[in-house]
């Protein structure tokens, strides 16, 4: 199983337009009048707005459309929104702004995925600075601390995946869950993943990992995905998992490669 990303994805947190003033709309829309998002865009671009960025999501049986507009070619930004008001299907519009040059998405808090469940977001540069800072002040130690948390991450994650599967009626093998499971962390941000299962019975597998954010650290492994990886196949396989780092990009290596067994029963 191999996942090819096409392209990166930037999450609007922050928009920056210089020498230009941005201007944030939240607009509900009934989901039942198709066609509805298309049209608030389309007024926008033949008023002379730039789209910086946008997205669509669902708000109960609505779906709301944020966008970030540059103005500077916008001759009256209270007809554009007044037009946009008066569109079919248009039930509320907020807007926030105009600010000049750079603003940040202020409107939405907190930010959700997975039905619900609360996030936050760091960069992988910066929090692999913390897992640095980890091993500086506890040197070895740190190594078993970050192995146990990646553990019991791993675990609950892929419990709850296979929970949300069985809640959508899809029955799925070990193996479609563990392929699941990473795609789930490649759509994350974690890595590019390739993940190849030799065996079941007895389990055998080999997850590659390229721009793989733990390496950022520079440390002499990733423990913290070690301690994932044995969390994931100990959960969807039922058996005491042993996970080895073959390779790792911080040692100078092409990728970061791991490799998965099963421990045999003494």
């Amino acid at each position: 199983m191999i996942l090819s990303p096409i392209r990166g994805k930037e999450l609007p947190f922050i928009v920056c337009a210089p020498n230009k003033m941005i201007l944030q709309l939240s607009t509900l829309l009934d989901s039942k009048k198709i066609g509805a998002h298309g049209r608030a865009l389309k007024v926008f671009v033949e008023r002379g707005a730039e789209i910086l960025a946008s997205y669509l999501q669902a708000v109960g049986e609505n779906i709301e459309l944020v966008c970030f507009l540059a103005l500077s070619d916008v001759k009256n930004i209270e007809d554009l929104i007044n037009q946009v008001k008066g569109l079919e299907g248009v039930k509320e519009l907020e807007i926030y702004g105009p600010y000049p040059g750079i603003t940040v998405d202020d409107a939405h808090f907190p930010f959700t995925v997975r039905r619900g469940a609360r996030m936050i977001v760091f960069s992988a540069e910066r929090y692999a600075q913390v897992l640095a800072r980890l091993r500086e002040l506890f040197g070895s130690g740190a190594d078993l601390i970050l192995y146990e948390m990646g553990k019991k991450h791993g675990e609950e994650m892929a419990n709850a995946l296979q929970k949300m599967a069985q809640e959508a009626g899809v029955d799925l093998k070990p193996a479609q869950l563990a392929e699941l499971m990473f795609r789930y962390l490649q759509s994350c941000g974690w890595a590019k993943f390739k993940l190849n299962i030799v065996s079941e019975e007895p389990l055998q597998a080999t997850i590659r990992a390229e721009d793989f954010f733990e390496a950022l650290a520079r440390s002499e492994g990733c423990n913290l995905f070690k301690g994932e990886l044995t969390g994931i196949f100990s959960a969807i396989y039922k058996l005491d998992i042993k996970v080895e780092e073959e390779a790792c990009k911080a040692r100078g290596a092409e990728a970061c490669v791991f490799k998965v067994t099963s421990r045999q029963s003494p």
